[in-house]
């Protein structure tokens, strides 16, 4: 959204004063203090799906960049094996998967536990969704890949992918009248209906 996009700006000109608060704290508080706010913003609202513990998502953006920050100094001395990063990134989807299960028969069935916002599981400052992001980081920045050409020129479409699929001019048109998603998307086939302006962007 362009929320999201302002923010990102906003973060990016703040970067170099956030990096030097990174190197001023040091490996052990910096340590302590993504503990500390990653309990608040992102444990105590999954686990009690209380919306109110959450931080703006700018407040989110710089929290994960000191979360980047203190990971690529831990992967310069340690290197996780290639199971524990899939294991990291894989369970806890596993785990989102029984949970909105749960979420759904509670809601739809005479359960006492009350109804449940499922989405909470799932979205972006989850727990879940943070453990399986730091696993997928781990499992691609320790992956030696080598070099193909064509992932560069797939790459480097992404951007332009982006940029039309989130303009606020063209996104509504594109995908309400060119391509009317909300029609398809209980068929069986959704997912390669949906995909489809990604495959012509590229």
């Amino acid at each position: 959204s362009d929320v999201y996009k302002r923010q990102y700006f906003v973060l990016i000109l703040a970067s170099p004063f956030l990096t030097l608060t990174i190197r001023s704290l040091g490996g052990k508080k910096l340590l302590a203090l993504i503990l500390v706010f990653g309990l608040i913003w992102s444990v105590i609202p999954t686990i009690t799906t209380r919306t109110e513990y959450y931080g703006s998502s700018l407040l989110w953006f710089i929290y994960l960049f000191f979360v980047g920050a203190y990971l690529r100094t831990k992967l310069e001395r340690y290197r996780f094996s290639t199971l524990k990063a899939v294991l990291l990134a894989t369970v806890p989807w596993l785990c989102v998967a029984g949970l909105i299960w749960i979420a759904d028969m509670s809601n739809r069935s005479s359960w006492n536990i009350g109804f449940v916002d499922w989405f909470t599981f799932a979205n972006m400052t989850s727990i879940f969704t943070l453990l399986s992001s730091l696993g997928l980081f781990i499992l691609f920045k320790q992956w030696r890949l080598g070099y193909f050409p064509w992932i560069n020129k797939v790459a480097a479409a992404m951007l332009g992918v982006y940029l039309i699929h989130e303009n606020p001019t063209l996104y509504p048109w594109l995908w309400k009248t060119v391509f009317n998603i909300n029609e398809h998307l209980n068929e069986p086939l959704s997912l390669i209906h949906i995909s489809e302006p990604t495959r012509l962007a590229l």
